[in-house]
């Protein structure tokens, strides 16, 4: 398969479910949450890498627990 490069950014995200969303202001509890990598080029790249693509992402990200998470999701779909 051909080598794909893609540059731009990630974002790590917090999804959370709540029950519904009301028309006035009123205190919302979520019945759950979960964090996983977000962001266009991210997306990209992991449909790419699983249509069997040679994927290479050129993003920016600092040495904290956000991104070692990118580091750690983007290396176990095998995306360099």
């Amino acid at each position: 398969m051909p080598n794909i490069l893609i540059i731009g950014t990630v974002s790590w995200d917090t999804i959370i479910k709540v029950s519904e969303f009301y028309s006035s202001p009123v205190t919302i509890f979520a019945e759950s949450y979960r964090q996983t990598l977000g962001g266009t080029s991210a997306g990209k790249a992991l449909n790419l890498a699983h249509l069997g693509f040679n994927v290479k992402l050129i993003t920016k990200f600092a040495d904290d627990e956000a991104g070692r998470n990118f580091d750690s999701y983007l290396n176990s779909e095998e995306i360099d």
